[in-house]
Parts: structure tokens; C-alpha cells; sequence
């Protein structure tokens, strides 16, 4: 009987399939994928610190190094895809372009209407008539243009939460904090201006400054006490813009994730993990 079974022809091809099998495993190795090291050197540091006139607190500087990393990781790219090939471009240009490259073309696609009502259902919040909100800011006395820019750039990448962004700015009389605040209130400390503008803004993200009565401030909406919502078609103008906008932050946002992939971050001065 064994006899039988060991000149059958499939008894053969198992045992050569076996032995295919095991000289292939023994013969792979595992493939490892290796990170490009992104170094923040105390060098750069230091050059860091020193355009900022003042001293700096612990969470900025953070957020300044995670600025320079994002900014160190797209230039690498930049260049690995020959970007900058028989090009004299400066640094901004390539970083501009590597933002551009990581837009794809979905980020142009009209959303259909169903999309909108269904991000409108979703941020309801944001669309509903407002008693009081409290709200996070950081202060700025008499910032420049690129200022106002860098800044902005520096909370897009980094996303501070309130507690982080504390220190970021100038001190004001007002503190960086408001809670539960009514517009009544808002216009009288901040100005008719910054409060039309404040009572507008979407919740749990930082956006662009706002003039007050005294300098400018980033805003972080932290909560909304809300009544009524607005009716969608009288404010479809302005979800299709806050879609939009949302949809362009994922996309570059997702776009970089996958090329940081391939890089780790190393500095002294940045915190583990």
C-alpha cells in the first residue's frame, strides 16, 4: 500500500510543490522599508528662537519645529521628483508646488447637493443661531503681513489645542480665553467687527486672524450654545464654501501622511512620542 501511494503522480506533484514552497521562503528575505531621517539640528533651533524677539514657550517651539519638519519633508520630496531639475526656484516655490502637487483633482469636483445637505446635517452647529461661544485666541499686537501668515501656516500644520497655544502670542488685558460670551458682549470687548466675523466660525479648528478693536486674533471655537439651525437653502452659498474647504484640508492633509511615510523626525527638542 505504501509502496502504491509513493509512486502515485500526486503524491509527486504535492512533494514538489512542498519543496518549491520552502526553497522560495528560505530563499526571500524580509523586505524592510527604511525611513529617511529628517534632523531638526540645535543649530536650527537656535535660528528658530531668534526670530521670535521674545522668549519662547515650551508648546511653540514645538509647533515651530513640527513647521520645519513638514516644510524639510516636501522639499526632500521636491527634490527626490526632480522639481527643482534645471530650475533656479527658491525654498517658498517648491514648497508651494509640493502643496499643489499634493491637491488632486478631486479637490476641484462640485459636491452634488445631497453631499451638502448631508455636511450640513453633520455641522448643524455651525448653521444654527448662536446664544452665547466660548472660544480660544491668540494675540497679536501689530503683526506684519507675513506675520499674520507664518502664524497661520504654524497652527495649520501644527494644530495646537487651546491649552498649547496659550503662549503663542502677545499678552492682552483680555486673556486668550472666553466662556460662554454673547455677541452683546463680544462687540463691546472686541469690536462690531471681529464679533460678526467670530459668530460665523466652525468649531474645533483654528482660523485666520480677525481684527479687534486692539491688534488681531486667531481663533479656536472651543463650544456653541445653539437654538434655532438656519434654513439650508438661505445659507447654501456658505456650505458650499465650508465643504469645500474642508475637503481641500483632508485631501493635503492625507496627501502628506502618506509622504511622511517614508520619514521619521529627529530633534532634540521635539517630544517623544
Amino acid at each position: 500500500m505504501i509502496k502504491k501511494i509513493v509512486f502515485e503522480p500526486l503524491v509527486h506533484f504535492l512533494l514538489l510543490g512542498l519543496l518549491l514552497y520552502v526553497y522560495y521562503n528560505s530563499t526571500q528575505t524580509e523586505k524592510i522599508t527604511l525611513k529617511t531621517p529628517i534632523h531638526i539640528s540645535s543649530y536650527e533651533v537656535q535660528q528658530l528662537k531668534l526670530e521670535y524677539k521674545k522668549e519662547l514657550s515650551h508648546s511653540f517651539l514645538q509647533a515651530l519645529i513640527k513647521k520645519r519638519y513638514y516644510e524639510k519633508v516636501l522639499l526632500d520630496k521636491a527634490y527626490s521628483i526632480k522639481l527643482a531639475q534645471n530650475d533656479t526656484i527658491i525654498k517658498k516655490r517648491l514648497l508651494q508646488q509640493m502643496e499643489f502637487v499634493m491637491t488632486d483633482k478631486s479637490a476641484s469636483q462640485e459636491p452634488s447637493e445631497k453631499e451638502l445637505r448631508e455636511y450640513y446635517k453633520k455641522n448643524i452647529q455651525d448653521y444654527s443661531s448662536i446664544k452665547t461661544l466660548s472660544f480660544a485666541s491668540i494675540y497679536l499686537a501689530n503683526p506684519s503681513n507675513e506675520t499674520l501668515k507664518t502664524m497661520y501656516k504654524l497652527l495649520s500644520i501644527s494644530q495646537p489645542n487651546a491649552k498649547e497655544a496659550l503662549n503663542f502670542g502677545d499678552k492682552s488685558s483680555l486673556g486668550n480665553f472666553a466662556k460662554n460670551i454673547t455677541q452683546e458682549k463680544a462687540q463691546e470687548l472686541y469690536g462690531r467687527y471681529f464679533t460678526a466675523k467670530l459668530f460665523t466660525l466652525k468649531q474645533h479648528l483654528w482660523h485666520k486672524a480677525i481684527r479687534t478693536k486692539k491688534g488681531v486674533r486667531f481663533v479656536y471655537i472651543t463650544k456653541k450654545d445653539v437654538e434655532n439651525s438656519e434654513d439650508f437653502d438661505m445659507i447654501q452659498g456658505r456650505v458650499y464654501n465650508d465643504f469645500l474647504q474642508e475637503r481641500l484640508s483632508t485631501i493635503k492633509k492625507k496627501a502628506f501622511e502618506k509622504i511622511a511615510a517614508s520619514y521619521t523626525l529627529q530633534s532634540d527638542y521635539i517630544e517623544k512620542p
